[in-house]
């Protein structure tokens, strides 16, 4: 039979290792930057787990070098919803699941007038 899926991993003691530490950091609700040249499996490590993951969503925003801070707000807005909280109003997804926000190729995004990305 023939495998047509772009998103299939094969299990290495690596790509194991890795799955396992993304998901520990994910259920602890902690930020985590995977760096990495391109092609080395960043973003199908992140699908990968999806499938571990039935409760939650994956938001992938790809950056490019035309990438605005308003472009981010727009797609976040798209996933989540404001909600008033204890201290005010919150974005929290839709749907009540948790959300990953996956921002593939960062570094593209242009810099402003002061060093910082706009």
């Amino acid at each position: 039979s023939k495998i047509f899926k772009s998103n299939f991993m094969v299990p290495t003691h690596e790509t194991a290792r890795n799955s396992i530490i993304l998901l520990d950091a994910v259920l602890e609700n902690r930020f985590i930057i995977l760096c990495g040249p391109p092609g080395c499996g960043k973003s199908m490590l992140i699908h990968n787990i999806k499938a571990l993951l039935l409760s939650w969503d994956i938001l992938t925003i790809h950056f490019s070098s035309t990438t605005t801070s308003d472009d981010l707000l727009r797609y976040i807005l798209q996933s989540c919803e404001y909600k008033k909280g204890a201290h005010g109003q919150m974005l929290c997804p839709k749907n009540g699941k948790n959300l990953i926000i996956f921002c593939d190729e960062l570094n593209l995004s242009q810099q402003d007038e002061y060093g910082t990305q706009s």
